[in-house]
């Protein structure tokens, strides 16, 4: 259900830094030929005012259901495109896909990519 005072535009600001942080190095078209994005979490969670609430800050019982959506999700887009390399970025992210991967013996290697909040010095990258 949207959220009647918070219109969902498509790009926030980190997202438009991961975006621009590749269109700078290797151009779209280049990335988008050899890599496939996406979200751990397909759905966004939004407090009473508004502001957006991850799914590692959710309450433990909805988090927890939450959070077996988002990995179904991430299992079926690696089992649709049989990835050798799987990207998580954030810290959560990594973790999460981290532990649905670790343990087969034939699988996608899962490696971290620090999260594109302003707060992180992606120009040093």
């Amino acid at each position: 259900k949207q959220w009647y005072q918070r219109r969902v535009r498509g790009a926030d600001p980190e997202g438009e830094r991961f975006w621009r942080f590749f269109e700078t190095r290797y151009g779209i078209k280049e990335f988008s030929r050899k890599c496939y994005v996406t979200t751990y979490c397909p759905a966004l969670y939004v407090d009473e005012r508004g502001k957006e609430v991850v799914p590692a800050c959710l309450p433990h019982e909805l988090r927890n259901q939450v959070i077996t959506h988002c990995d179904l999700h991430v299992i079926d887009i690696v089992e649709i495109l049989r990835p050798a390399i799987v990207v998580a970025i954030g810290g959560f992210t990594f973790q999460q896909v981290g532990k649905l991967f670790c343990s087969q013996e034939v699988g996608p290697h899962v490696y971290p990519l620090l999260h594109p909040a302003p707060t992180v010095p992606w120009d040093l990258i």
